[in-house]
């Protein structure tokens, strides 16, 4: 073939009209509690939650489910029984959401779906679109939503300069706007039921005995709370989860050293006192699969180590960050706080695990060869 041309019915890269963007911004600390605000926000909700790796759906799906969330998996660590299984379920609408990887939802064609919430980003940025596709079809609305760290809003930059719109932030929903959506979707389910009369005249002897001293709004009153309470409680005293542009934007960046209203200083300077310093007394010493690689530097794993177990930067010892992993000391004191809260987790989107450190604290000295 000589001279090949290439045409292109409508715009490359193009999503519908008729989808509606928006991304919320949080620390990367924040994520997991973010996406659960977001799926309480919208209880009627039919969606997709994507994910970049097959553990990180995993973990996500796992913890979701086991709050009480109508979640499944999709990820290329299943079976082929089990990926039919999940989408049986999701297909049937036994469950409302599917976390799945880009790979393992390449070709799924469902009808209705309301929300695609990429709980991270793709690497290949045009991916976006093809994820974001999956709503909006047979002329239908959808909504597109994304999570973004703080260090994060150049993916941002990217996505909108790839749909040659903008995309608009929004505020992750408070305690109080959860709350309404949930009420008024009860009372959506409240006037949608249908009443079985049958059975009602079966068993309204026993209802009657038992509510016919309370006044019918007093009834009314305690169903409700019946179903939002546990909401209620759980959202009691949330803190706001919402961050600004502040703490940085390019790829590449560090991430600024401490944080408003933090006591004593930045920990992550080298000042004397700092975090790079020899503990006295008894200490532990603890591996992180998080290294320069993952864009991780002492400031940043101090942080995250204090804020995901609420122990004190004074607690910290030394810190050495290798290429893909790092070590950190911190007081025997308060050792037994470190894996339980930080076990494992996620970092900027990666999967990382914590583990007590086989090694002494010592770098391995090198000797001169033995003469024979």
């Amino acid at each position: 073939m000589h001279d090949p041309v290439e045409i292109v019915v409508g715009k490359q890269n193009s999503v519908a009209d008729n989808i509606e963007h928006r991304y919320y911004m949080m620390k990367e600390r924040d994520r997991y509690h973010a996406i659960k605000r977001i799926l309480d926000f919208y209880p009627e909700i039919y969606g997709l939650i994507f994910c970049r790796t097959r553990r990180e759906t995993g973990q996500i799906s796992d913890k979701l489910e086991k709050e009480g969330y109508s979640v499944v998996a999709l990820h290329g660590d299943l079976s082929q029984p089990q990926r039919d299984a999940a989408m049986k379920k999701f297909r049937e609408k036994t469950v409302k959401v599917l976390v799945a990887t880009d790979v393992a939802a390449r070709g799924i064609d469902v009808k209705d779906i309301s929300h695609v919430i990429h709980y991270n980003l793709p690497d290949d940025i045009e991916n976006y679109t093809h994820r974001s596709g999956r709503t909006a079809r047979a002329g239908k609305s959808g909504i597109s939503l994304t999570l973004v760290n703080t260090r994060e809003t150049y993916k941002i930059k990217q996505v909108e300069s790839l749909l040659q719109t903008k995309i608009k932030q929004s505020n992750i929903p408070s305690s109080e706007e959860i709350c309404e959506k949930q009420m008024y979707a009860l009372m959506d389910r409240v006037v949608s039921t249908p009443v079985d009369d049958e059975a009602i005249d079966l068993y309204w002897p026993v209802f009657y005995k038992k509510l016919k001293d309370l006044p019918a709004e007093e009834i009314v009153l305690k169903f409700i709370s019946m179903e939002l309470n546990a909401f209620l409680d759980y959202y009691k005293d949330s803190g706001d989860l919402n961050a600004s542009h502040e703490s940085g934007g390019t790829p590449r960046g560090r991430e600024r050293a401490g944080g408003k209203g933090r006591p004593g200083g930045r920990p992550g300077r080298r000042e004397s006192g700092g975090f790079n310093r020899n503990l006295s007394g008894s200490k532990k010493k603890f591996f992180i699969s998080l290294g320069e690689k993952q864009n991780l530097n002492k400031g940043a794993l101090l942080r995250l180590v204090c804020s995901e177990t609420g122990i004190d930067s004074n607690h910290m010892g030394r810190i050495d960050i290798h290429s893909r992993h790092a070590f950190f000391e911190v007081d025997d004191q308060v050792a037994n706080k470190i894996l339980p809260s930080i076990k494992e987790g996620t970092y900027e989107g990666k999967s990382f695990e914590v583990t007590h450190s086989q090694d002494t604290g010592h770098e391995k000295k090198k000797g001169k060869k033995k003469k024979h």
